[in-house]
């Protein structure tokens, strides 16, 4: 999409981009809060996820991963931050082997079953029942009739289509 303005009678030509941002703010060298962002083009869409330490620590009590229930924080926003990135076609599948081993993958048997990305999802998004109906259906949709789970390598094809991203962002 491009647009063209006129200042002065000089023309600055401007074109669109999907952009992505991450803010971070910290107290001291710890990490308190995160918010990604995301501004898509085509079709013309924003989404925008805030999580912050606190938020995280409560939501921890209700995941039952042992996984889950002991990774701090500023890892955990490590992990995920592949999910959101602009430039997904960069990350490197070594990144996102890490990010489906280290936090989507919590029974450590290769494959992401439903209750393990509705833990992920409790994390980024609290306890909000109508989201929480949401994921479960785009989740159902996702695997259709076939198997109950979702591999590494669809993983990596979420990720790198962006599919995630907006998933996770609803």
């Amino acid at each position: 999409m491009n647009f063209e303005i006129d200042v002065e009678s000089k023309t600055i030509k401007t074109e669109l981009v999907d952009k992505y941002s991450k803010y971070v703010k910290t107290i001291g060298n710890r990490i308190v809060e995160v918010e990604f962002s995301w501004f898509q083009v085509n079709p013309r869409q924003s989404y925008r996820l805030r999580i912050n330490e606190q938020q995280f620590n409560e939501a921890q009590k209700y995941v039952r991963s042992k996984k889950l229930i002991n990774i701090k924080f500023e890892q955990f926003t490590d992990f995920i931050t592949p999910i959101f990135a602009n430039e997904v076609s960069e990350v490197s599948s070594f990144v996102l082997r890490a990010t489906f081993d280290n936090l989507f993958d919590q029974n450590s048997n290769g494959k992401i079953e439903q209750e393990e990305f509705e833990a992920i999802f409790l994390l980024l998004q609290g306890s909000n029942t109508d989201k929480q109906h949401l994921l479960q259906e785009n989740f159902r949709q996702i695997l259709g009739h076939r198997t109950k789970y979702i591999t590494f390598k669809e993983f990596h094809d979420f990720v790198k289509c962006g599919y995630l991203r907006q998933l996770f962002m609803c």
